[in-house]
């Protein structure tokens, strides 16, 4: 009687932690990790669970594909931890949400106001993946946001800045025309009085000063 109980306690550990080596390695089991690189152009990606990681502003960045259901996505949006980066469990989950096919979201990498990345998700099918059967994949695109949104009063108010400053710099130009323009005139005017006390006397000049010296007019 006493075997049996000892026998029945070892199968029961034996059961619990066959269970918890299984919830360990569905929970926390390696997934497929890919570098990518973020464009204004956009890229599209078919894929099962997956984690997409990135450099943004001189970090690292992660966006993970955490599970695909019939008609939604759900993603992970994670800051990686720069010294660690051979541990997929060294991150900080910076958001969480799930797409419906079609939608779309912006996400604020860096927390600093300004939304940098978009996500699309664009269908979600059932595919015989070989070896591991069939699976479901998610479609979905990934853009860079990296212009930041004018309001059409803001950018009114540019507009007229750069207008009044173009205006203010044709009329420095314009002042700058006239001094040189007088400035030219004024040596013209002094150019030509000197010429004229320092030029050789005409003919009729000549034809005068002869008859002086002739009778002694002077």
């Amino acid at each position: 009687m006493v075997r049996k109980k000892k026998v029945l306690i070892l199968l029961t550990v034996l059961v619990v932690v066959g269970m918890l080596n299984l919830i360990t390695a569905g929970g926390g089991g390696a997934i497929p990790i890919m570098t990518i690189e973020l464009t204004e152009q956009g890229n599209d990606y078919n894929m099962t669970p997956t984690r997409l990681k990135f450099e943004f502003n001189e970090k690292l960045y992660a966006i993970q594909v955490r599970e695909i259901e019939e008609n939604y996505t759900r993603f992970l949006v994670m800051t990686l931890d720069m010294d660690n980066l051979e541990d997929i469990t060294a991150y900080t989950l910076d958001d969480s949400f799930d797409l419906l096919i079609g939608d779309m979201k912006e996400i604020d990498i860096d927390k600093d106001g300004i939304n940098d990345v978009l996500i699309v998700l664009n269908n979600i099918t059932l595919e015989n993946l070989e070896k591991r059967g069939y699976h479901r994949v998610v479609s979905f695109s990934i853009k860079r946001i990296n212009v930041k949104k004018v309001s059409a009063d803001e950018e009114g108010e540019v507009k007229e800045e750069e207008i009044i400053v173009e205006e203010e710099i044709v009329e420095e130009e314009e002042e700058v025309e006239e001094d040189l323009i007088d400035s030219i005139e004024e040596e013209i005017e002094e150019s030509s009085l000197e010429d004229t006390e320092l030029a050789p006397p005409n003919l009729w000049q000549r034809v005068v000063n002869w008859f002086k010296k002739l009778f002694k007019l002077r």
